[in-house]
């Protein structure tokens, strides 16, 4: 899962974070002593849950990718959290406006972001971090797999000898009888 098309869209579409979007390694990284300047929120990768291969014949598997967004916001004027909730739903919106329904390029290799949920996941006297988790599918195919490395190694096709051997019930019961009894030449 690529993070940076998505913080990228994040700090163009949402103006009252100041650019103040980072990934998730600045968040693993802060620290309970740093005051970063607020709000900030971090993208931070979840999941990735892949379906059963969709295909007989091929190779194709959905997979969900899942996110996080992780906004954090000042606490320090009210311990409650009150005015830190209401700052947090005014700070979704533009998040949503900014992701939902959006579908990452290749619009053909992604599905459109969806809401997933949320939850608080630190609150002290100074900050409030709130978790918004979001959600879009990738594709697997044939291309991305040994079997297309496979084919992909393999000429073109230029035509096919085809050998018929008719099964005669009198011999062998509803078996061929291993003689062949007509060819035939495809070129293409």
């Amino acid at each position: 899962m690529r993070l940076d098309p998505i913080i990228a869209a994040l700090r163009r579409r949402c103006p009252s974070f100041g650019n103040r979007f980072a990934g998730a390694a600045e968040w693993a990284g802060l620290t309970e002593d740093e005051a970063p300047a607020l709000p900030a929120a971090y993208v931070v990768p979840l999941a990735e849950e892949a379906s059963g291969n969709e295909s007989r014949v091929a190779y194709q598997q959905t997979v969900t990718n899942t996110f996080a967004v992780i906004v954090l916001v000042s606490n320090a004027c009210d311990e409650r959290g009150q005015k830190a909730f209401d700052s947090i739903e005014g700070l979704k919106l533009e998040i949503f406006r900014g992701l939902l329904s959006w579908r990452q390029e290749p619009a053909d290799e992604f599905g459109e972001i969806v809401y997933s949920g949320g939850q608080v996941i630190y609150m002290d006297d100074a900050r409030l971090a709130f978790q918004y988790e979001f959600s879009f599918e990738t594709y697997i195919d044939t291309e991305e797999t040994w079997q297309g490395e496979d084919l992909a190694q393999l000429g073109p096709l230029e035509g096919a000898d085809i050998k018929v051997d008719c099964i005669d019930p009198s011999t062998k019961k509803n078996q061929p009888d291993g003689q062949i009894e007509a060819t035939m030449k495809v070129e293409l």
